[in-house]
């Protein structure tokens, strides 16, 4: 659509030799490349919004996984070690996996 308007206001300004249609040609230029601008500029804010998002949802999955590794980890290993389960390690593996 802004490419049909500029070829428009082109071919306006080809066919007239007044200064006043040469005046809105221009000024029309001036709106079409502030619109690109502006859609040009949104679309950049909207990318870096998303990949800002993106960066901090990774960042809490990591740091809820290495935090769920770094409980539980060491519950399975007291739990696997033992030849008779003990009921605070099984108690600590279920509060783990709860919280």
């Amino acid at each position: 659509m802004a490419a049909r308007l500029l070829l428009s206001l082109l071919r306006a300004s080809s066919s007239s030799s007044s200064s006043s249609s040469k005046e809105v040609v221009a000024v029309g230029l001036v709106v079409v490349v502030a619109a690109v601008l502006v859609v040009v500029v949104v679309v950049v804010v909207v990318v870096v919004v998303v990949v800002v998002v993106v960066v901090v949802v990774v960042v809490v999955v990591v740091v809820v996984v290495v935090g769920l590794a770094v409980e539980v980890v060491p519950v399975v290993i007291e739990y696997s070690s033992s030849s008779r389960p003990s009921s605070s390690g099984l108690l600590l593996l279920g509060l783990s996996f709860i919280l």
